[in-house]
């Protein structure tokens, strides 16, 4: 998966456009993020699992934004997920570069509430990992920056301890006894807490 530079502001009439409110840059940051999903989609799907992809609702303007974050990106085996992906490469949680874990900004989070889980992708590796949405209660709020979006945030972030590999998502939802925020086999490896 190619790795594509973060869109700057623009300048239209005079005015400075963060991405979002960039109609240009936001279709193409929609595309890629639809990319990105359909690959998770794919990988999922070749592990015999259930998906669903809702259809696509964009926006008609950065106005009405709001009304548009009220559906999740898949529905795999009957379960919301989200997807995210990072520039950072990992093959597993425990390379991650990060603890905590990224996962989003509070206010997306504290609208739509955490999903079954976030998977998120690299896109450098194609690795995926998973975020159990039932670990919420034991996320940190991180202050930072959104570089993409040129502004502050209050990002919300996984103590990776709690982080699970993908084939561990799998298993999970091939088994409806095996715990998805309890360690699995070998999960001691990406204990960083």
């Amino acid at each position: 998966m190619p790795t594509e530079p973060p869109p700057k502001p623009t300048r239209r009439g005079g005015a400075l456009l963060l991405w979002e409110q960039d109609e240009k840059h936001f279709q193409r940051r929609i595309g890629t993020g639809r990319e990105r999903e359909a690959y998770v989609a794919y990988r999922l799907i070749a592990e015999g699992l259930e998906v669903s992809v809702p259809r696509l609702r964009v926006r008609p303007s950065f106005a009405e934004r709001h009304a548009y974050r009220d559906t999740r990106d898949m529905i795999v085996e009957g379960h919301e997920i989200e997807i995210k992906s990072t520039r950072f490469a990992f093959t597993d949680p425990g390379e991650f570069p990060y603890n905590p874990c990224f996962v989003d900004t509070e206010e997306k989070i504290l609208a739509k509430g955490p999903p079954f889980a976030f998977l998120i992708v690299s896109q450098q590796t194609g690795a995926i990992m998973a975020v159990p949405g039932k670990t919420r209660d034991r996320w940190v709020v991180m202050e930072g920056r959104d570089h993409e979006r040129g502004i502050g945030v209050r990002w919300l972030g996984c103590p990776i301890h709690l982080v699970r590999t993908f084939d561990e998502f799998v298993r999970h939802l091939e088994s409806a006894h095996h715990e998805l925020d309890q360690p699995g086999e070998g999960s001691d490896r990406h204990s960083k807490d």
